[in-house]
């Protein structure tokens, strides 16, 4: 299971082939550039944290190999351009919201524009961050988005040891039952640590020969077990 950075406790909210025209593909090792980013592999990652959405986006040839910009190439998300970390790699962050305008501006092609919509913002409803559990079984509930998959996943740390237990991933049905047996590793006596963690499938995006976007999210609350 990959971990990512979580908001604050109260928060608890935890994106081808060959060029056209005059263009022409030049490789130099593992990278590439004269592609028009509209035949470009193009694939946005959105990590929304409650509060900000951090974007990294990659882009590659139909080889695989990683894909420079061009002068006058760029990709914006909500009117924010991404910046080249390095070949084939552009990262950002904006507010997170709604949903998020991506634009890429191809200087022979003009700009591609899509919208594409969050999935709500994540949050764990029950058990309340600071509540009880029962270790003899309980149910964890929090807002379900369309088209995502969930890993849940349990965490103590007593006397030094610390228990996991992972469920997942599945399907996002918004709601896991833990019976006494899933829960036998764990004691009464220090906090139950519960994180979800969200993956959207990705989406197709306008224009673009092979582009698409998926959102990350994540949640997490600690609760007191009990009987």
């Amino acid at each position: 299971m990959i971990r990512r950075p979580r908001s604050p406790r109260n928060s608890r909210s935890r994106l081808l082939p060959s060029a056209a025209g005059l263009l022409i593909a030049a490789t130099v090792g593992c990278i590439v550039t004269g592609i028009p980013l509209d035949q470009a592999g193009l694939a946005i990652e959105i990590r929304e944290d409650g509060t900000t959405a951090e974007i990294t986006a990659t882009l590659r040839s139909g080889s695989g190999a990683a894909l420079a910009l061009e002068d006058g190439q760029s990709v914006e998300i909500n009117d924010t351009a991404l910046t080249e970390q390095r070949t084939g790699t552009l990262t950002g962050a904006v507010m997170q919201t709604d949903s998020y305008d991506i634009a890429v501006r191809e200087p022979t092609r003009g700009v591609f524009r899509d919208t594409v919509a969050s999935p709500g913002t994540l949050m764990i409803t029950t058990p309340a961050d600071g509540g009880d559990a029962s270790l003899g079984g309980f149910t964890l509930t929090w807002p379900v988005a369309t088209d995502a998959t969930v890993t849940i996943t349990l965490r103590q740390t007593l006397l030094g040891t610390t228990t996991t237990e992972t469920f997942g991933p599945q399907d996002d049905t918004g709601t896991q039952t833990f019976t006494a047996a899933d829960l036998q590793d764990f004691r009464q006596g220090g906090d139950l640590e519960i994180m979800i963690d969200r993956t959207t499938a990705p989406s197709m995006l306008n224009g673009i020969d092979d582009g698409t976007v998926f959102f990350l999210q994540s949640a997490e609350v600690a609760v007191t077990p009990g009987p």
